[in-house]
């Protein structure tokens, strides 16, 4: 098949599905176009995705820019599908396959919130959303939490065109990776140290302020076993104002803030605890990968994370309670149950194999571009 790949907003979540999906070696025999902005995605891709089968389209960073290289693609070749990756990547793509006769798939990698649609003009652009996405052959979700979102903020859209396939994660890259020695490597940490990584963005939705204020009421209490210490990668988004903030509290000595790394395996495996404090998310792809590494993990009830996390030995918390978290952390580090994360790495890892998501895709693929669409 001859695919054209669109993403406008191509962060987190849509990276590693690029990575994942797209990577895995049953798409090597497919030809995929990605239309994407290039100082965003393009270095990730050409890093990830060396193959010959794929080409690649750098944009400016604009939407209009984009619906302008999209519509030259689509007018110049001859392709079995778009899939297009996002809502707004969706709504561009939307009237162009109506233009061009091409089928086409949209993938929702987010999920909408209250209060997302203030006001008159917000009433406006979802009744567009709506019109537009109604255009789209399959909307595939990547949880079933994410689909009932969908249809709970557009309720017209029709539900048989709506497809959930559970993402999927490289497990052999996090089930056999040796862990990141971070005590030894990292000034100012001690043997004994209790290590919580944070691997989200420094954004609203991941929660990072809610883990600021549960190691602000930890550190207030007496008689720890031990001393946590919270390390965070990378900088973006809001990085600066969340680091003031916990130097404004006098926490800066249980936190550390590292480079970006490129080692998530090691990195995941390196820490005592994964925290995700999330307020939502689409899938939860960080709480796969820390299950399938054997990492104990405290995330929260939070839509998309739940479904990811249901049945297995994580500890559930409700989102923005920085008490209840505190109070996981403090269980956490008491009584360790590295043992039973490690036993059920090998469950987590047949539910994320990553063979399973992406045949489904492409079996979602030869529906799609053969006109069956979906029963």
């Amino acid at each position: 098949m001859n695919v054209l790949e669109l993403a406008r907003w191509p962060v987190g979540g849509i990276r590693t599905y690029f990575r994942y999906v797209f990577g895995n070696v049953l798409f090597r025999k497919h030809f995929l176009t990605f239309v994407v902005p290039g100082s965003r995605l393009l270095p990730l891709l050409q890093q990830h995705l060396p193959d010959d089968s794929y080409r690649y389209v750098a944009t400016r960073d604009s939407t209009v820019r984009m619906f302008a290289a999209t519509a030259i693609q689509l007018a110049g070749g001859r392709f079995s599908l778009v899939h297009s990756h996002g809502f707004t990547a969706g709504a561009i793509a939307a009237p162009l396959c109506i233009l061009f006769r091409v089928p086409h798939i949209m993938t929702a990698h987010d999920v909408f919130q209250p209060g997302q649609f203030p006001g008159l003009q917000g009433r406006i652009k979802k009744r567009v959303l709506e019109r537009l996405f109604r255009k789209v052959d399959v909307i595939h979700t990547v949880t079933e939490d994410g689909r009932e979102n969908l249809l709970e903020y557009l309720p017209s859209l029709d539900r048989s065109r709506i497809h959930t396939i559970l993402h999927g994660i490289d497990v052999a890259e996090f089930s056999g990776a040796p862990a990141q020695d971070f005590r030894r490597t990292t000034a100012g940490l001690g043997e004994h140290d209790f290590l919580i990584g944070f691997f989200g963005r420094f954004m609203a939705q991941k929660g990072f302020r809610y883990l600021v204020e549960a190691m602000d009421i930890l550190i207030n209490r007496r008689h720890l076993p031990r001393r946590p210490v919270v390390i965070t990668f990378g900088d973006g988004g809001y990085s600066r104002e969340e680091y003031a903030a916990i130097k404004q509290r006098r926490l800066g000595d249980y936190f550390v803030k590292l480079p970006h790394t490129d080692d998530m395996p090691g990195s995941v495996k390196g820490v005592d605890l994964v925290a995700m404090p999330s307020l939502w998310e689409a899938c939860g792809l960080l709480a796969m990968e820390a299950l399938v590494a054997g990492t104990p993990i405290i995330g929260t009830s939070c839509i998309g994370l739940r479904e990811v996390l249901a049945g297995s030995p994580a500890r559930i918390i409700p989102p923005a309670d920085a008490g209840a978290l505190a109070d996981a952390i403090e269980l956490e580090m008491a009584t360790p149950r590295n043992h039973e994360f490690l036993a059920w790495a090998p469950h987590a890892a047949t539910r994320f194999a990553p063979d399973r998501p992406v045949g489904e895709v492409l079996d979602l693929y030869r529906l799609v571009a053969g006109g069956k669409g979906l029963t």
